[in-house]
């Protein structure tokens, strides 16, 4: 028996163990998602027979991760918006190029995008000739010749990892010295790639917030209405995956105080609402189970970028560890409490001017802390809804500008009537 197939048979042996209600549903959005897959690549490949399309090099509709179908999606509807007409040839970041593409975005791209998401991230030689997730030779970067754009990147190592090697600071720095214009998500990403790269000028570090931020300017997805909830419904999303890495001591502790936060939650009168963006994530049903607590649950894993973003648009407060439980939400207008355990929950929130969303997985009294501040946002939900609107505009301000330069380095043109819209 293969590998792969016995990585499948544990997969859903797990599944039955854990989550045996979502086999049925985990089929239907795999065959959706398998579906939506092939359209995305049919018209990638018919789009590679033109000319003047941006190459996009991403992680494209990824099955076990929502934030990334959200996201890659999201880069590509930001440019149609400020770029009507434009089209996107999709490519795999993590491949290593195919004879004859390089030539080929050469002859007919625009440009290459490379973003967004947290891809300056130290991989093994093995995996990447660059040393982090773009997994393209110095050599080969070089022979784009077309502007490189890269947006809304940021550096994801997690607390205690180990540095970059120093091949991947080498194709780092070529990178950045090709680059047209170096969008990062966060100011916190910025800070660190102006200390892991001091021979760059760091004013070529632009903050570019991800786009998963501003969704509702741009995405094009029909949002449902906002449901007047009689009850706040509570959504709760525990990441698991690097599980030594994220939690300081064994992750059962965390889990066991996020549960008994919800348990609190639920008897003052909220709904709970698990939410996995990933397989692993479901680790905290077991934990919520156990509290004896009613909760429903939604797996956004394998679901379509609209279906991510219209379930956000009908949660009062998403408490979340994944960036993209936060950012997605954020982007729909919607209250968050970040749980972190890396160091880029805490970067976005000082970005919009909010580090006190954010409970460090770390502290003391994690319990009684995720009680006492979600239930003063959700009393305060008209208030906190207004300043999430204060923030994103300003971040969608930002994206504006940043559009405007990158569309100087395409040669291309964004109509003013959209400006003016931005700005209102």
């Amino acid at each position: 028996m293969s590998s792969k197939i016995r990585s499948g048979i544990s997969k859903y042996w797990r599944k039955l163990k854990i989550d045996p209600l979502d086999l049925g549903s985990h089929v239907h959005r795999s065959w959706l998602l398998w579906k939506a897959q092939k359209a995305f690549d049919k018209h990638s490949m018919e789009v590679a027979n033109r000319t003047g399309y941006l190459a996009h090099w991403g992680v494209h509709f990824t099955g076990d991760n929502a934030g990334d179908v959200v996201l890659y999606d999201a880069v590509q509807r930001l440019f149609m918006h400020f770029f009507p007409g434009i089209e996107f040839r999709s490519l795999a970041l993590r491949k290593s190029p195919k004879a004859g593409l390089l030539d080929s975005i050469k002859q007919n791209a625009l440009g290459a995008v490379v973003g967004g998401g947290g891809l300056i991230f130290p991989v093994s030689d093995d995996k990447s000739v660059s040393g982090w997730q773009w997994n393209i030779s110095k050599t080969e970067m070089n022979r784009l010749s077309v502007p490189l754009i890269l947006f809304g990147v940021g550096v994801n190592t997690f607390r205690g990892q180990s540095e970059f090697s120093d091949a991947a600071k080498e194709h780092l720095q070529a990178t950045c010295e090709q680059a047209a214009f170096i969008g990062m998500r966060n100011r916190g990403s910025i800070s660190k790639m102006a200390s892991l790269l001091p021979d760059i000028d760091a004013n070529k570090f632009i903050f570019q917030p991800c786009p998963t931020t501003v969704l509702s300017y741009f995405s094009g997805h029909e949002l449902a209405p906002r449901r007047l909830n009689k009850v706040p419904v509570v959504g709760i999303n525990a990441a698991l995956d690097r599980a030594e890495l994220r939690f300081p001591g064994p992750a059962s502790d965390t889990l066991n105080e996020i549960a008994i936060a919800a348990k609190f939650l639920r008897e003052s009168g909220v709904e709970i609402c698990v939410i996995t963006h990933s397989e692993r994530d479901d680790e905290l049903l077991t934990y919520m189970r156990r509290q004896g607590i009613a909760f429903t649950r939604k797996r956004l894993e394998r679901c379509l970028p609209q279906h991510v973003c219209e379930f956000y648009g009908q949660i009062d407060l998403t408490i979340g560890m994944r960036g993209h439980s936060q950012m997605i939400p954020f982007g729909c207008g919607k209250a968050i409490l970040s749980v972190a355990t890396h160091d880029k929950l805490g970067f976005f929130l000082e970005d919009i001017g909010h580090p006190d969303w954010c409970i460090d997985a770390r502290e003391s009294d994690l319990a009684a802390k995720i009680f006492k501040t979600s239930r003063d946002l959700i009393d305060n939900l008209p208030d906190v809804e207004g300043e999430i609107h204060a923030a994103r505009q300003n971040l969608w301000n930002i994206t504006t500008q940043n559009m405007i330069k990158i569309g100087s380095a395409l040669n291309l043109e964004i109509d003013p009537k959209l400006l003016q819209v931005s700005r209102n």
